[in-house]
């Protein structure tokens, strides 16, 4: 666990002065003790140099002249004094300590000796052969001789050369205080920079500082701490702004009916809606999943081409623009590229064939109804005058008329209740309630519902939907828009049914079926939206169906603020994109 800025602080002063505080007592025991030891050789020095002033005056190097040397001795307030008197030979020529003193070995080689012939002076602590005891010796060179003057290194000596406890209590005490005071200073420091680390963790990740303690102290720190917290909160109230500038921008993006799609100058995708998608997919059999597949288009090479050539010309002052029209699958696009002075660019799409398509549509609503309604009434009515003017049939072709004529009732029923749907659909969409609806649940009961028809004819059922996908529409309209569509594929598809959710925005949803069947041809995908349209009127009524499921389809899919179109596919089959706005 890593450790928090004030003890990281604490832990450095802590070293920091620990170090200064240990140099100082080493700095001060070698100091001490060199003055200990200065005084104590001092001593000996005098007693040296008495010893010296002895000699010249009254000891003419005879044994004779002994008795001043011995008197002053006696009169030494050191009563374990030893001195020794050496020659330039290292021959031993009066020591007070031992009696044969000439027998001595030569100390020539002692270490205080060799000290005292090359500086003047030398000392060391040893031990003595002689007298096995150890001792301070201190050496001095006169002329003809060295002086070696010696106490005993015993706890007199020691005591002597020990350094005074009280400097160390003093430093021990001092230690313990600063500690305190670093405790005290470095806790005021670290909660500052605490407060600004939380306040730098909310800000990096562009939360809301209300409830973090912001109360920096009157200091440098604080100064600067409570600057950055007043740009964050400036910044904050921008970017507020800006967002809500933004989800402007957006809702007004995908609130458009056309395709809009804004690339950088390398073509790679800056925004998009989930129109720009379907109706690119749309303009062509090739498959596109995502915005730069548009490059890959054969036609709308006119557009890419402008952009290319635009991006290599001279600067753009303003902005240029081109446009173009592609008729693809009974549908008219008008496309645009607009080049800024950035050579970043936008691509619009604009689906113009709806309008023309809603008066067509219009027009041939009255004589598709009439000619829907007017073939199931005129069968009954058939079949009741064949059983009125035959009264005597039989009953089994009784039975046989009146089955058939109960099932144009039971179609005549359906049609006008698709018609009543789409009316409503159209007339009082804001009658159905909306709450939140999962796509995935509603495509699993589709499934399960039309479950006989699907292993009958033996189709596998692909499904790529997001079990937590929601969002707020009528879950009896988005029912029948995926009940529709899966029906439609198994009458008309081939052995596979793909549902996947293509592509999921902020605020829409856009999504993908189709089959491997044979598709339509070419000149019927336009109508096919249309009410009663049939591709193969007579396969039609064989198989069934009101003529008013795709229809159906087509106004649940606007009902919810979204588009749909629907396409051959290259490798065969017949596909549907569709989207809706998720509120």
């Amino acid at each position: 666990m890593r450790n928090s800025y004030r003890k990281q602080l604490f832990y450095n002063f802590f070293i920091l002065f620990f170090l200064f505080i240990l140099t100082v007592i080493v700095f001060q025991y070698q100091r001490e003790l060199h003055s200990k030891r200065e005084s104590l050789e001092n001593t000996l020095d005098n007693y040296a140099s008495i010893i010296d002033n002895l000699i010249h005056k009254q000891w003419k190097q005879t044994s004779d002249n002994v008795d001043p040397l011995e008197q002053f001795l006696q009169l030494v307030p050191d009563k374990e004094l030893r001195v020794t008197v050496i020659d330039k030979n290292g021959e031993v020529h009066f020591d007070n300590r031992y009696i044969d003193f000439f027998e001595m070995d030569n100390h020539i080689d002692r270490p205080e000796v060799v000290k005292a012939l090359k500086k003047g002076e030398g000392s060391s602590i040893r031990y003595s052969n002689s007298l096995k005891k150890e001792f301070y010796y201190y050496a001095r060179s006169f002329d003809d001789y060295t002086v070696r003057a010696a106490l005993p290194y015993d706890t007199t000596t020691i005591d002597i050369l020990k350094v005074d406890d009280l400097f160390f209590y003093s430093m021990s005490s001092l230690f313990v205080i600063v500690l305190f005071l670093l405790y005290f200073l470095t806790g005021q420091m670290g909660a500052s920079i605490s407060r600004l680390r939380n306040f730098a963790v909310v800000a990096s990740s562009n939360g809301s500082i209300e409830g973090l303690d912001l109360n920096f102290p009157s200091s440098e720190l604080g100064d600067i701490s409570k600057k950055i917290v007043e740009m964050y909160g400036t910044i904050q109230q921008n970017n507020e702004k800006l967002e809500t500038e933004k989800k402007k921008l957006y809702d007004h993006l995908h609130a458009l009916q056309s395709g809009l799609a804004v690339f950088s100058a390398d073509k790679t995708e800056i925004l998009s809606n989930a129109h720009f998608l379907m109706f690119a997919s749309t303009l062509s059999s090739r498959s596109v999943r995502k915005s730069d597949d548009f490059f890959k288009l054969e036609e709308v090479k006119p557009i890419i081409d402008f952009v290319e050539n635009k991006q290599k010309g001279d600067d753009i002052s303003e902005f240029a623009e081109e446009k173009i029209q592609v008729s693809k699958f009974g549908r008219v696009f008008n496309i645009q590229a607009i080049v800024f002075s950035d050579n970043s660019f936008e691509i619009t799409i604009q689906d113009v064939s709806e309008q023309e398509q809603a008066k067509k549509l219009k027009r041939e609503i009255t004589g598709n109804l009439a000619h829907e309604l007017k073939t199931p009434v005129t069968t009954v009515q058939g079949y009741i005058e064949t059983i009125l003017e035959n009264r005597d049939m039989d009953t089994e072709q009784l039975f046989f008329f009146l089955d058939r004529a109960f099932k144009q009732t039971q179609r005549l029923g359906e049609l006008i209740t698709d018609i009543s749907l789409l009316s409503k659909i159209e007339e009082a969409g804001h009658l159905y309630q909306k709450e939140e609806v999962k796509p995935h649940e509603i495509v699993h009961r589709v499934i399960h519902d039309l479950d006989y028809n699907i292993k009958q004819k033996d189709i596998e059922v692909c499904l790529s939907v997001n079990a937590q996908t929601a969002f707020i529409g009528n879950p009896s309209l988005v029912y029948a828009i995926f009940r529709n569509l899966v029906e439609n594929a198994i009458k008309y598809g081939g052995q596979k049914i793909s549902i996947e959710l293509l592509k999921e925005s902020s605020d829409e949803l856009l999504f993908r079926l189709y089959d491997n069947g044979p598709g339509v041809p070419e000149d019927h995908l336009s109508r096919l939206f249309e009410r009663f349209y049939r591709v193969d009127e007579g396969r039609n009524r064989k198989i069934g169906g009101t003529g008013l499921g795709l229809a159906i389809v087509k106004n649940a899919v606007l009902m919810h603020r979204g588009t749909i179109t629907v396409k051959n596919r290259d490798k065969g089959g017949l596909e549907f994109l569709f989207s809706f706005k998720k509120a």
